[in-house]
């Protein structure tokens, strides 16, 4: 027996743990094969019991060879088997019939002078079976009827019943077909059982008038079933029919030949030689897993506990006939447990000395070999070092690629995907982008002839689709640059409305998600942006005035109202297309009729031609009273397999019933570019403000992917459209119908419900009703650990979402952090009480000792403070916060006390985050003030800071370099870094006026100022900007996007006054004393794609000229292509760096060794220390006295992983490896002791 046929038996008859997901029936070999095994088992158990029941068993046999002839053909029963069975019918005989296309079973026997029909459902629906927590309780039959002899004799009484059993056994019914609820209509439903109404109510019912109904005993049984599908299968597994049809045949033929108890016993014993047959064959042909063995072995066991309760409940009389049972069985029983067993326990033996490590025994002595290391792994590369020795060819220097700058918008989609991977010059693109982009609008705003505004406005969507997603991730958690993205893209999709709106101006009736003071929580410095924002401002209100209430939302669900069925009656191509999708549909219907009038001719045709047909059969040579069934040349099987088989596919409307469905669906079909450009940006924006996302199920397909929707389909790349919550008729298994079945089963509704999705987000439009809120993007980041959670309302007025009033501070002294006085703390919230005042109140508080400036505290409430817009104050772009810098006297007050503040920390570099305080202020000041004293006091403040924090970063720059330990280096670093960066912020002045050039000391300060940053920021690092603080890295960030603005000031500077470049170059150029002050040529610029970088020569006397390089944009400063003053960090970033010299900041100038590339320049531990590469790897040498040491890394020693090291591990981990060049020998160091030698 095949392997598949053995797995469908233990599965059908053992019913496993892991059953199959899908239908392994339809074939018929595993039934046949199921009807052949009962067969045997019963003509074993007829030679081995008694021979008192010989006779009995013989009559089951009978009716299982019975059985099997007739369902040869596995469904239909053919008119001639069924009446040789009916006149062949004698007292005692059984006729079981399985007539599964009517999920019945019919059974007929002779008792006196009548015959009895017993019948009942072989399968119950799904539901039942999933609902049931255990087995279900069926008794059997569900019907029976008593027909007379004389009636049921007569030749036309049983041509009648075969021809009427024939037709039930080959025509489903679709009336009783399983039928499932999809879009309003019923459609059939081929994965569950049919209703057993012909066999169990009609024919009984004929039969009950032609005798009368009969109360037979019943037998109850548990039946056992499951339904297992997975998606990719087309019909569920489900446990066979026709096994519980033999099984409940045999026990009541049985039952009915023995008596109730021994017939019970009788048949316990065959379903348990069924069981032992089958476990047989899996011992015997080794097929069977260990898992499948084990349920096996229980599942017999339990049946042969089963038949022990049995033993006693015979009649005593039948004791030693039920002894004799035990006796005969128990040998074939105890003989397969046995078997089971032993296989079992040879697999797990299998797999314990699989899984069983062997320790082979060690030799007693070791041979010569072992006693001598052979270096698989280092011998080589020992040998090549030796061989170079000290003449060895090594890179001299390394020069450093002169960074390109790009020029190409889209280069910043290679980082678009984290922050982590922005770089300077990724920035510097992004904030050129925003530039360009903020011309083109200003440009389309004055051009408002533009003719094609469909390109138009799928311009403008691509602008936003590009910048959008980008700025988001490289603007996070910086409430500055993340309210100047959403001004400007606010502008765009300003621009974007009108252009749409001049060409659909019905769309003017809607409203936009967009309300009145989204705006009003961004963080805005500069004059010219609070003017941006009133414009959007305006444009938003008109825009709500214009728009109709009591209209649904373009993103809502579809109404009568709704903008596509309003546009639809306005637009003649859409009804047009309307009337021609109609008629293609009508037209598609008349042929599905006709194609069904012809499929139901040649259904009907095949099947008088099967009836008609006989059974072709071959005789047996060896037995001549034996015919076997000829499957594969009998033409009435092949004729009834064809009509089997015979299908029609459905036809499924095109459109849905509903016009305004229908409409909607045509509008999508036909979407005008424009509206869809509209649709989807708008859609982005609003969610981008809502901070809550309702996420639904995924679609079953999307408005294009309808095949009968793919001819009108206008192409459009909107990530917004239609897509389905269900699926189509056409892809599910209710395409297809077998015949026979009825017109009105074939022509089914529009199966597919549309709604608004946007695919890439992954949502459904209507799901998303809250409106949109840019207040989280607009807030400041809070520290835990800096800011208390208690000061958060005061931070930013709608944190909270309440406002905070005089009782509420004083209520609140209670709650005082133990970090701030409670002074500090009322000022605190005292500074945002009123929105008119609290530029007036902040003003009070400079004046004060009240407020620690320096604190993180007092940083992020003066930055929120001074830039949040607030709501609008009349036609003012000052609004209502800022409405006091129009009064000259206060601009003046403020300046003084800045000025004062400035004065008091100018001594301590230390106080850097209260100037970073204080530049906010100044630069609020300077930018909001119009009079001509106002802007000279708010210059001279800046020139004043900008001189302060220059200062700080040239005795920073001191300060580094005599550091002793890498804690005071990176502390003294983190310090000049953000004087740095306060300086260069000053330079706001200078980037207003790009034609005029910069003076020479500002120039100068801005050069050293842009070294220092480039000396002390991690840039070997791709992610140094992600990983700064959020407070560094809005800095950094807003002087980066300060650089686009500053090139053409610093070219016309550096052009007309290069000495100031002189200055700032010899500034951080250490020189030793004593010697002529170093000189350059004339600095030029070089071309594109390098215009960023000047170079010049050195012209010191008695020196060979130097080429000198420097970079604008990142302050990098070259002496012949190298970096000065560092190590180069691909050497101090390799793992033995740090292993050898720690964290300490190192200068270093070029090696003198040969092969060597630089040298520290003090010597370590009494050592000179060297370095190079070899081989594009660093190497690193190091002298003391005359001998020379190359360090040669214990990971060479050990190997790949899985190796054998070349030498033992205790002396490989923790331990320094030098070479000796001189010896040739390898010296070995504990890592404590690395530059001690013994």
């Amino acid at each position: 027996m095949d392997d598949r046929t053995l797995d469908f038996l233990f599965h059908h008859v053992f019913l496993s743990s892991r059953l199959p997901s899908s239908n392994d029936i339809e074939t018929g070999i595993g039934d046949r094969a199921l009807v052949d095994r009962l067969v045997q088992c019963a003509s074993r158990c007829r030679d081995l019991v008694d021979p008192q029941y010989y006779q009995q068993w013989s009559k089951a046999c009978r009716t299982l060879r019975t059985f099997s002839s007739m369902h040869r053909n596995n469904t239909t029963l053919t008119k001639l088997s069924l009446r040789s069975a009916c006149r062949d019918v004698e007292d005692g005989d059984i006729v079981i019939l399985h007539i599964a296309t009517q999920n019945s079973a019919l059974m007929l026997r002779r008792e006196g002078n009548q015959y009895l029909f017993e019948t009942f459902e072989t399968s119950h629906p799904a539901a039942k079976v999933l609902a049931a927590k255990n087995a279900l309780q069926w008794d059997f039959p569900s019907r029976a009827a008593a027909i007379p002899s004389s009636t049921f004799e007569k030749a036309t009484f049983q041509a009648s019943l075969s021809d009427f059993i024939e037709k039930a056994s080959v025509e489903p019914v679709k009336q009783y077909a399983a039928v499932s609820r999809k879009a309003d209509s019923n459609a059939y439903e081929s994965r569950d059982t049919p209703t057993p109404a012909i066999i169990g109510q009609l024919l009984m019912a004929i039969l009950e008038a032609n005798g009368h109904g009969h109360n037979p005993k019943l037998t109850r049984k548990r039946i056992h079933d499951e339904v297992c599908w997975d998606d990719g299968a087309q019909n569920p597994w489900r446990r066979s029919a026709r096994w519980l049809v033999l099984r409940v045949g045999l026990q009541r033929s049985l039952c009915n030949l023995l008596g109730g108890r021994l017939g019970t016993l009788h048949y316990k014993f065959l379903i348990a030689l069924v069981h032992v047959s089958i476990a047989e064959d899996f011992c015997t042909q080794n097929v069977g897993s260990s898992d499948r063995l084990a349920f096996a072995k229980t599942k017999l066991a339990r049946w042969i506990a089963k038949l022990e309760t049995l033993r006693f409940m015979v009649s005593p009389q039948d004791g030693s006939a039920v002894q004799s049972l035990f006796e005969t069985f128990s040998r074939d029983f105890d003989k397969v447990l046995t078997t089971l067993e032993g296989q079992n326990s040879e697999t797990w033996i299998a797999v314990r000395r699989r899984l069983t490590k062997r320790v082979a025994a060690l030799p007693r002595r070791a041979d010569i070999t072992s006693k001598v290391l052979s270096l698989d792994h280092t011998r080589q590369t020992l040998h090549m070092i030796l061989d170079e020795a000290l003449y060895g060819t090594g890179r001299r220097s390394e020069q450093v690629e002169l960074q390109k700058r790009t020029r190409v918008a889209t280069a910043l989609s290679a980082w678009a995907n984290a922050q982590a991977k922005c770089s300077l010059h990724d920035y510097l693109d992004l904030a050129n982008y925003e530039s360009k982009l903020q011309s083109r609008l200003a440009h389309a705003a004055r051009d408002s002839s533009n003719s094609d505004s469909e390109k138009s406005s799928a311009e403008v969507l691509e602008y936003m689709r590009f910048y959008q997603p980008t700025a988001l991730i490289g603007y996070a958690q910086n409430p500055e640059q993340l309210s100047l993205m959403l001004l400007l893209l606010m502008e765009t999709w300003q621009a974007l409305d009108s252009t749409t709106l001049s060409v659909f101006p019905l769309l003017r009736d809607y409203d936009v998600p967009f309300h009145r003071d989204l705006l009003h929580c961004l963080q805005l410095y500069v004059y010219e942006d609070l003017v941006r924002l009133q414009a959007v401002e305006y444009y938003l209100a008109d825009r709500k005035t214009n728009a109709k209430n009591s209209l649904p939302s373009i993103y809502g669900d579809f109404s009568d109202r709704s903008f596509g069925v309003r546009y639809f009656d306005q637009c003649q191509e859409m009804q047009d297309l309307w009337h021609l999708m109609e008629a293609e549909d009508t037209a598609a219907r008349t042929r599905k009729e006709q194609e069904w009038a012809e499929k139901s001719t040649e259904y009907e045709d095949t099947r008088r031609s099967a009836a008609s047909a006989a059974c072709l059969f071959t005789e047996d040579e060896r037995d001549p009273l034996r015919r076997v069934h000829n499957d594969r040349h009998c033409q009435k099987c092949s004729l009834a397999a064809k009509a089997r088989k015979m299908r029609i596919q459905i036809h499924e409307a095109i459109l849905p019933e509903t016009d305004m469905l229908a409409k909607t669906i045509i509008f999508e079909l036909l979407l005008p570019p424009a509206f869809a450009s509209w649709r989807e940006g708008t859609w982005q924006l609003a969610q981008l403000g809502r901070a809550i996302q309702m996420p639904g199920r995924v679609p079953y397909g999307l408005l294009q992917d309808y095949s009968k929707f793919k001819p009108y389909f206008k192409s459009t790349d909107s990530v917004v459209g239609l897509a389905s919550q269900t699926k189509s008729f056409l892809k599910t298994h209710y395409s297809q119908v077998p015949f026979p079945t009825m017109l009105e089963q074939i022509f089914l509704p529009h199966g597919l419900k549309y709604v608004l999705y946007d695919r890439k987000a992954a949502l459904w439009t209507s799901r998303q009703s809250s409106s949109p809120s840019f207040v989280d993007l607009c807030s400041p980041s809070l520290i835990a650990k800096s800011v208390p959670l208690v000061l958060r309302k005061s931070l930013h007025p709608t944190l909270e979402r309440m406002v905070v009033t005089a009782n509420d501070i004083v209520a609140a002294q209670t709650r005082c952090p133990n970090t701030l006085s409670v002074t500090e703390f009322t000022t605190f919230q005292d500074l945002r009480l009123g929105t008119s005042i609290q530029w007036i109140r902040l003003l009070r508080e400079l004046a004060s000792s009240n407020l620690n400036f320096g604190s993180a505290c007092g940083l992020l409430l003066v930055t929120v403070l001074a830039a949040t817009c607030g709501p609008p104050d009349g036609d003012s772009p000052l609004r209502a916060i800022h409405w006091v810098f129009r009064d000259e006297s206060f601009c003046s007050a403020l300046a003084t006390q800045v000025r004062r503040r400035l004065e008091s920390i100018e001594p301590n570099w230390r106080e850097g985050q209260t100037a970073e305080c204080l530049l906010v202020i100044s630069n609020r000041l300077w930018s909001m003030v119009s009079g001509p004293k106002s802007r000279r006091e708010a210059e001279e403040l800046l020139q004043y800071m900008r001189k302060i924090t220059y200062n700080w970063v040239s005795h920073l720059r001191r300060e580094i370099y005599k550091a002793t330990d890498i804690e005071t280096a990176q502390r003294r670093s983190q310090d000049a870094i953000l004087s740095a960066l306060i300086c260069r912020k000053t330079f706001i002045m200078e980037a207003a006026h790009p034609t005029v050039a910069i003076s020479k000391d500002a120039l100068t300060c801005y050069l050293e100022c842009s070294f220092t940053l480039k000396d002390n920021l991690p840039k070997h690092e791709p992610a140094y900007i992600a990983k700064m603080s959020a407070g560094l890295r809005k800095l950094f960030i807003a002087d980066i996007k300060l650089l686009e603005d500053l090139q053409p000031p610093l070219r016309l500077s550096i052009s007309t006054c290069p000495e100031a470049v002189d200055v700032a170059v010899n500034n951080v150029w250490a020189e030793t004393e004593g010697v002529t002050r170093r000189r350059f040529t004339q600095w030029k610029f070089l071309p594109v794609p390098q215009e960023s970088w000047i170079t010049a020569k050195t012209t010191a006397n008695g020196c060979i000229g130097q080429d000198i390089h420097v970079d604008t944009l990142e302050g990098t400063l070259l002496i012949e292509r190298q970096v000065i003053g560092r190590l180069p960090q691909e050497y101090a970033k390799q793992p033995f760096f740090h292993r050898l010299f720690g964290d300490r900041v190192f200068l270093t100038y070029p090696s003198f060794l040969p092969g060597m590339s630089y040298m520290f320049a003090t010597l370590f531990e009494k050592h000179e220390i060297h370095f190079g590469f070899r081989n594009g790897l660093p190497i690193v040498r190091v002298r003391n006295g005359n001998s020379i040491f190359e360090y040669i890394p214990e990971t060479l020693f050990a190997g790949p992983p899985g190796s054998v090291p070349d030498l033992p591990l205790p002396i490989v981990n923790d331990c320094v490896h030098w070479l000796d060049l001189a010896s040739a020998s390898v010296v070995i160091r504990p890592l404590a002791t690395t530059w001690v030698s013994e």
